[in-house]
């Protein structure tokens, strides 16, 4: 495995590092995975969401304002909401779990660097740098979050204007 810059890169497997740059490479990683999965939902629940320009056209209109005998339309909002729901708790976790991860790291760190050992010269490029890089995909991550919040605001909007048989959704309930 080759090195990029101080820290190890994924795609070529490990080299000779510490416990804990090992581990900072392995989260990295799956971190990194994590980011471009919630992406992916986040994107599809945008395109099933709709621009917001659909208002503009009648047909389109009427069927979004309207739902059927078997509530197609409203049982897609409430899947919806509560998908967005369970991903906003998952990310928060993800987001938590890296926050306690990363304290007895850097109290390493810093450790490592008030001794400023020569040996351990590189390992504490490796660790700052796995920091950061974790640090910034962790950053994506609540981005992302904020944007389920954005989603889920529109799908309850979408939700609470939808009519079934002559009432609004929410004179329903």
């Amino acid at each position: 495995m080759r090195m990029r810059g101080a820290f190890i890169d994924p795609t070529q497997g490990f080299v000779h590092a510490s416990y804990q740059v090992n581990m900072l490479t392995l989260i990295l990683i799956a971190i990194t995975e994590t980011l471009y999965g919630w992406k992916s939902l986040h994107s599809h629940i945008g395109r099933m969401l709709g621009t917001g320009v659909e208002i503009f056209n009648i047909d389109v209109h009427d069927k979004m304002i309207f739902d059927d005998d078997l509530f197609t339309r409203s049982r897609k909002y409430f899947w919806t909401i509560n998908c967005l729901q369970e991903s906003d708790n998952l990310i928060r976790l993800n987001i938590e779990t890296w926050n306690q991860y990363q304290e007895p790291i850097l109290r390493r760190l810093r450790r490592m660097e008030a001794a400023s050992e020569v040996q351990e010269e590189e390992e504490v490029k490796a660790l700052r740098e796995g920091i950061s890089r974790c640090q910034r995909v962790v950053a994506q991550l609540a981005n992302v979050r904020k944007l389920f919040k954005d989603q889920r605001q529109k799908a309850v909007a979408l939700r609470d204007g939808v009519c079934v048989g002559g009432f609004k959704f929410l004179d329903i309930f």
